[in-house]
């Protein structure tokens, strides 16, 4: 595979596998990691990074992203570890992974 860079971060050949197999595009995942303002550790030196519904509303408002691109991007976690994103997925509403609670939920 080849060795994607998004946002300054290397890209895993797992992520890269994951990102082709659920249809996640490079562009937002760009997007998620210059936006997102939720980080969550998960676990070592893995975090997840994810966008709250304030975030989405704010960055509709600016106009500056397309809304189709911000409507994407609003459902998905990536999960990153010292500068390396370690994989791409969707994200659950009903029922939160551990990688986007927080601690008032546990």
């Amino acid at each position: 595979m080849n060795n994607w860079t998004i946002a300054g971060h290397k890209c895993s050949a797992h992520a890269q596998k994951r990102m082709q197999q659920r249809g996640i595009k490079k562009e937002t995942v760009e997007a998620i990691l210059l936006h997102g303002d939720k980080r969550h550790h998960v676990g070592g030196s893995t975090s997840s990074i994810f966008m709250s519904r304030r975030r989405v509303g704010q960055l509709s408002k600016a106009g500056k992203i397309k809304s189709t691109l911000i409507e994407r991007a609003a459902n998905i976690i990536v999960l990153t570890a010292e500068e390396m994103i370690v994989t791409a997925m969707p994200r659950k509403n009903r029922r939160a992974r551990r990688y986007q609670r927080t601690a008032l939920q546990n």
